[in-house]
Parts: structure tokens; sequence; C-alpha cells
């Protein structure tokens, strides 16, 4: 099944055409938020996790399988987290 986004919007269109340059498209705006990430995201971790979600946007793939595959991204955030309560 795609439910990518360029597949979605050609089949909104009608126009099955459309998914090729869409998703060339979806392709080069995932390129520039993986670069605007990189550039002006301070933190390391949340660059690469807004790297990650940039890549898995363009992906003609089922969307639910997405969230496991930013599962160590977010275990690595909350070891970071910090503590509430301090241990003696």
């Amino acid at each position: 099944m795609n439910i990518g986004p360029a597949s979605q919007l050609a089949l909104l269109a009608g126009n099955g055409g459309l998914a090729h340059p869409l998703a060339v498209v979806f392709g080069l705006v995932a390129v520039a938020a993986t670069v605007a990430a990189a550039r002006w995201v301070r933190d390391p971790l949340e660059s690469f996790g807004w790297a990650i979600v940039a890549s898995l946007v363009v992906l003609p793939v089922t969307w639910y399988h997405y969230p496991v595959a930013l599962m160590p991204i977010a275990l690595a955030a909350w070891t970071r987290r910090p503590r509430l309560v301090e241990r003696p």
C-alpha cells in the first residue's frame, strides 16, 4: 500500500502521472528540511530526529511503521531528559 504524500496527492488530483513529479518535489523538500535541521537546530539529537522525519515522509510505504523507526531517537532523547528530582 502506497500512502506516501506524492501518490496520495496524485490520487486526489485524479492523475496518476503526477505521482513521479510530486515524489521528486517531496524528495527535494526532504533534502532541504534535512539541511535546515543540520544548519539551524543546535542539539545534534534533535537535528538528527528532524532529518529522519523528513526522510520518512517521502517513503512510499505505510506510515504506521514510522513510529517504530523513530523509537531509537525517542529513547535517546528520553535518557537525556532533565531529572526532576535529584537522587541522593
